[in-house]
């Protein structure tokens, strides 16, 4: 009865509720308290990607150009993909 398993950090679910959890708990340090949540959240999804592409083994180059996608649609989703998406398409059509 693991909580996380290998399982679940394969998957994006998994994923997104790992930097989800680290993200709050990084909030809550009073050093990186000043730290916007978007930059950690960032951080965390960017080493949850490179742990996720070492575990998953495929070191191939579309491999590891499919991990660095990975990463920026875990880092989208644990911060609300949509409204991240539509705040830089109103800032692009207000230009």
């Amino acid at each position: 009865m693991d909580f996380i398993s290998m399982e679940t950090f394969l998957t994006f679910a998994g994923c997104l509720v790992i930097v989800a959890i680290v993200t709050q708990a990084i909030k809550n340090i009073p050093p990186l308290k000043n730290i916007n949540s978007a930059w950690s959240a960032l951080i965390v999804s960017i080493v949850v990607g490179i742990v996720r592409l070492i575990f998953v083994g495929d070191f191939s180059t579309t491999g590891i150009i499919v991990g660095i996608f990975n990463i920026f649609v875990i880092y989208l989703g644990s911060i609300g993909g949509y409204e991240s998406v539509k705040q830089i398409t109103q800032y692009f059509s207000n230009k």
